[in-house]
């Protein structure tokens, strides 16, 4: 939609960040727009033409979101005394009249092409001249740098972000024109963008450059879609050439002619940016963490004191006494190698006495006056540490000191403390690894916990399972459950799926596994019913879901239980704001997604929203159970994000994916398992979603899918040489010593 006529009323503005909601008048209408101005300045009485697509603001009604704003300069006083006071803040109403009777209609062009004959002008200060100097510089600048990214190819938001990333913009221009590819950097623009961009400027889709670019995408998209850390050499050239099929074509074609791509490679291995060996190809940054994170790994098992803890069996029967149980011998043994190994993992499938291992750990290192953190991989995960322990436990993130993409605690500056237990490790991913183990001494005691047949992290790798697969690393699997009374149907069927037991799908009304067979189609409206039974009851439930997309996907369902679950929803002054194809309602319930260290809310944390007020850019949100680190207890607080944060840190969470539930858990479950679904369902995604409830899990949809889902093992495939890099680097330590 193009919209063109004059600003007749300013309802908003935000000067530093450029964003405007203002009234055109077209002549036969009035026309609300808002949206990014990139620094064109928007006063009542200007002549423009803005191009975009209406939409529904909830304040303000319909509105044009803009894409595009141009500014027509009338060559009246009016106009130019108007357009130079909105461009220039030093210049004010009457300065702006002197200056035009003094250089009339061509005082614009004076300004763009000949600025310094303002120097002869005797009624401005000094000062005067080298602000109007400096200012309407950056402004032609500014204005010149947003006409040369839409020149190529870039939209409006995509400049917002060009500009916000890069900051200094004065020599950006000059930056992107001489490597178009440090687009690639701003992380938001997607690489076909960058590409056009840059044959744009470079008028040559033939270039070297280009083609080291197009395979270091390539390796990135393989690494991000499977989860991989390299990409195995033998499959290199043909993902490259599949990356390739939507991208404008050099002149050799499709198919890349070896010379030309082993050159690429060489050229981007003497740059850093991979790292490539006889059978796979990393890029720089993956190579890193996992070499580094396994030679750390290697350094603490070589160096790291043993048989710390004398005498350590009575403590174990000390911790018995004190608790009145009776340890297992598998449970025993894990325990008593701790003062055999300085690096440990304990595995184990629900039910079978990891969180008892862990207060048992946490009894032996405050018997024997060991100095240690407990750590996990997210907010809500601490969390539950911090319960089953009643010891306070951090997120890695907050106890390494990461803020803005620095961590305190590295190589340089070690995290210095005795032993360190890291729980919830299969959502540990390889860099958070390399964060974590590179920043500790090589005496620090290393314990990791986890279910290894849980879904791997979001991120590249599979660290817990290529620990347990090191022969250098101690590994306790527990696998015999010793849970008083009688079995759960939960854990008999999440035991049974990881051993390719036959499931039992019939409905039993008393069992703790309750499977809904139904048509796909019916599956959404089975969910609404049981959540409507459930709310009533005021029960503690969530509902999740594979995908995002589909019938029965997070995004229709989120928008179809907002209505039974939200009852502020048909309250008639109900505030809502856009956050992407979705909306933030007063009263929705909201999982936070990005931790934020200064409200101390983290990945995982669940509230409601209160209020919102786009006037006062604010979304107020209740956290549920917020921890008090001052009164060492829980409680529900309030927070105020502004919009910006709100749209980076929450998502409506009526329902959630299976990996934003890893670490936590409901009294009840509500999953769907539909063909629609297939791409997504895996063995251990339908493990992690059963073993999320604690009294009931309520599976809806088709029997194939499950049966397909459960004997799925492909998400477990991951490639990763953290196991053998850890007795390589090893072996290496070894021989360095030998040598001293």
């Amino acid at each position: 939609m193009i919209v063109t006529g004059t600003v007749k009323k300013v309802l908003f503005c935000s000067e530093q960040e450029s964003m405007y909601i203002f009234k055109v008048d077209t002549g036969s209408t009035i026309v609300a727009c808002s949206g990014i101005t990139f620094g064109t300045k928007i006063t009542p009485g200007m002549s423009v033409t803005v191009t975009g697509e209406l939409f529904d603001h909830p304040r303000y009604g319909q509105q044009v979101k803009i894409d595009d704003v141009s500014v027509e300069i009338k060559t009246t006083e009016k106009g130019i005394c108007s357009y130079l006071t909105s461009t220039v803040k030093s210049i004010g109403p009457i300065t702006a009249k002197k200056l035009y009777s003094h250089f009339g209609e061509k005082l614009i062009d004076i300004l763009d092409n000949n600025i310094d004959i303002i120097d002869s002008v005797d009624f401005l200060s000094v000062q005067q001249k080298h602000c109007i100097r400096n200012e309407w510089s950056h402004s032609k600048n500014d204005k010149s740098l947003v006409v040369f990214l839409k020149g190529i190819g870039l939209s409006f938001n995509q400049i917002k972000s060009v500009i916000s990333y890069f900051k200094c913009i004065d020599t950006l221009k000059d930056k992107i024109e001489k490597d178009p590819y440090i687009l690639m950097d701003v992380g938001t623009i997607p690489f076909n963008v960058v590409d056009v961009a840059a044959i744009n400027i470079l008028k040559n889709a033939d270039s070297d450059e280009r083609m080291k670019y197009i395979i270091l995408h390539a390796i990135k998209s393989k690494i991000q879609q499977s989860g991989d850390v390299f990409v195995v050499q033998s499959e290199m050239k043909s993902v490259v050439e599949m990356t390739m099929r939507d991208m404008v074509s050099p002149s050799w074609g499709k198919y890349i002619p070896d010379h030309i791509y082993y050159k690429s490679l060489a050229e981007l291995e003497s740059l850093g940016k991979i790292h490539t060996n006889e059978l796979n190809v990393y890029t720089g940054p993956s190579w890193k963490y996992e070499y580094e994170a396994a030679n750390s790994i290697a350094d603490i098992i070589a160096s790291g004191e043993t048989n710390k803890f004398p005498n350590i069996e009575s403590v174990v029967d000390e911790f018995e006494q004190k608790n009145n149980i009776k340890l297992s011998p598998e449970q025993r043994k894990a325990l008593l190698s701790i003062n055999e190994y300085t690096v440990s993992v304990i595995t184990g499938y629900p039910g079978t006495g990891k969180t008892l291992l862990t207060s048992a750990i946490v009894f032996i290192f405050e018997k024997f006056n060991i100095n240690y953190t407990l750590l996990s991989p997210t907010g809500i995960a601490a969390k539950n540490l911090t319960s089953v322990t009643s010891r306070q436990a951090s997120t890695i993130h907050r106890a390494f000191g990461y803020k803005d993409g620095e961590w305190s605690f590295n190589k340089t500056n070690k995290y210095i403390v005795d032993a360190v237990i890291v729980d919830e490790v299969s959502m540990v991913c390889s860099e958070t690894l390399y964060r974590l183990v590179t920043a500790l001494d090589k005496n620090t005691i290393v314990v990791f916990i986890g279910d290894d047949e849980q879904l791997p992290s979001v991120g590249a790798g599979c660290v817990l399972s290529s620990l347990m697969k090191s022969s250098m690393i101690n590994v306790t699997k527990l696998t015999k459950i010793y849970r008083q009374g009688r079995m759960s149907d939960i854990i008999k069927v999440s035991h049974d799926i990881i051993l390719n037991n036959k499931i039992d799908l019939s409905y039993n009304e008393k069992s703790e596994f309750l499977f809904f067979g139904c048509d796909d189609s019916k599956v959404r409206e089975s969910i609404e019913s049981a959540v409507k039974s459930l709310f009533l009851k005021g029960a503690d439930f969530q509902v999740i879901s594979p995908m995002y997309k589909g019938s029965a996907g997070i995004d229709e369902l989120n928008t179809h239980l907002r209505p039974i679950l939200n009852k502020s929803f048909y309250d008639d002054d109900v505030q809502k704001v856009k956050n992407g194809d979705q909306f933030f309602y007063e009263g929705d319930r909201v999982i936070v997604i990005k931790n934020d260290y200064e409200k101390m809310v983290y990945n995982g944390d669940s509230g409601k929203i209160q209020r919102i007020s786009t006037k006062d850019d604010e979304i107020v949100v209740k956290v549920f159970n917020w921890f008090n680190s001052e009164k060492n207890s829980y409680m529900d607080m309030s927070f105020s994000f502004t919009m910006k944060e709100a749209r980076e840190k929450l998502k409506v969470a009526f329902a959630v994916s299976v990996h934003r539930m890893q670490g936590m858990a409901y009294d009840y479950i509500l999953f769907p398992v539909i063909s629609e679904h297939r791409s997504m369902l895996y063995r251990n995604l339908i493990y992690t979603a059963i073993t999320r409830a604690r009294k009931k899990v309520f599976v809806f949809g088709n029997k194939g899918a499950f049966s397909y889902g459960i004997s799925n093992e492909k998400e477990n495939e991951r490639h990763s040489d953290l196991s053998d890099l850890i007795e390589l680097c090893y072996d290496m330590n070894v021989i360095k010593q030998v040598m001293l």
